[in-house]
C-alpha cells in the first residue's frame, strides 16, 4: 500500500501543477486577445487590472475597458503557486500604443 501511495502522490501533484499551468496559459491568451481587440478598436495607453474599469467612460471616448471584450476577469488558477504568479495576485494587461503585455506571462 505504501509503494502505491509513493507512486500515486507525486503523479497527482504533477497533474495538478500541469493543469494549473495550462489554465494560466489559456487565461493569458484570452487576455492578450481581448487587448488586441481593444487595440483594433482604437484603444491605446491603458492598464486593465481586473477591477471595474472606468476607462470606457473617458471624455475622449478612445479607450475602452476590459468589460467591453470579456464577460469576467480571469483569476489565477488554484495551486498555481509562486511558479506562475511570482508576487502577482491577479492578472494585469498593459496596452501601450499597439503593444499588449499581460503579466504574469505565459509559462513554458
Amino acid at each position: 500500500m505504501g509503494i502505491l501511495a509513493a507512486l500515486a502522490i507525486p503523479r497527482l501533484t504533477s497533474t495538478r501543477a500541469n493543469a494549473a499551468k495550462q489554465a494560466h496559459n489559456a487565461n493569458v491568451r484570452t487576455l492578450q486577445s481581448a487587448g488586441n481587440l481593444a487595440v483594433a478598436d482604437g484603444t491605446t495607453d491603458v492598464t486593465w487590472g481586473g477591477t471595474a474599469s472606468t476607462v470606457g467612460k473617458t471624455t475622449t471616448g478612445t479607450a475602452k475597458g476590459w468589460e467591453d471584450y470579456m464577460q469576467e476577469w480571469p483569476a489565477l488558477p488554484a495551486n498555481s503557486g509562486a511558479t506562475l504568479a511570482g508576487s502577482d495576485t491577479t492578472y494585469k494587461v498593459v496596452i501601450t500604443g499597439t503593444q499588449v503585455v499581460v503579466t504574469p506571462a505565459l509559462v513554458p
